[in-house]
């Protein structure tokens, strides 16, 4: 699994990132040894998460902009999973808030250049709205073993149930 960071972290040193806009978005390859056990898989993968070098953005520029990079890590590409956490978006919930948060259903894409280079085989991004979890699956449904991709679905709602009625606090979750 590949895990983004999108880098508004503070960056240490005579780096002046004044003169940019955005952040700098990295990904990391994320490994652990499945224990059985989904809380300790859990923890494990923050452990793991919070070791990694510079929040990833040392090994995504290794990776991409070099050299020997592309030689060492070449079999990264496509990853197969890749996880986006976008955050929570308590800002837009206060009474005095400027902006506001709307859903509004985004048309279905109708396709993309051949040469659009997809980072992933399936993507899930996840954000916190209002006190709901919302994850949402990116993958070719022209991609093989559709019934598979719909039972992980599946799989992966009834796992962050489990998490949240174990961890959370005591009040059974849907």
């Amino acid at each position: 699994v590949f895990i983004y960071s999108h880098g508004r972290d503070e960056f240490g040193g005579d780096l002046d990132v004044s003169n940019t806009i955005g952040w700098f978005t990295s990904s990391t390859p994320v490994v652990i040894k499945p224990s059985g056990d989904i809380v300790d898989d859990l923890q494990a993968v923050r452990d793991v998460r919070a070791s990694v070098p510079g929040n990833g953005v040392p090994y995504w520029a290794t990776r991409w902009l070099t050299d020997d990079g592309h030689a060492a890590f070449e079999h990264h590409s496509p990853f197969e999973l890749s996880m986006n956490y976008l955050g929570q978006y308590q800002q837009l919930e206060r009474d005095d808030s400027v902006l506001r948060y709307v859903d509004v259903k985004k048309p279905k894409a109708t396709g993309s250049g051949s040469g659009l280079l997809r980072t992933a085989l399936v993507e899930t991004q996840a954000i916190v709205i209002g006190d709901s979890l919302q994850i949402k699956f990116v993958y070719n449904t022209r991609m093989a073993r559709q019934k598979q991709l719909l039972d992980w679905q599946a799989k992966v709602k009834d796992s962050l149930l489990e998490i949240a009625n174990r961890l959370g606090d005591g009040v059974e979750t849907e």
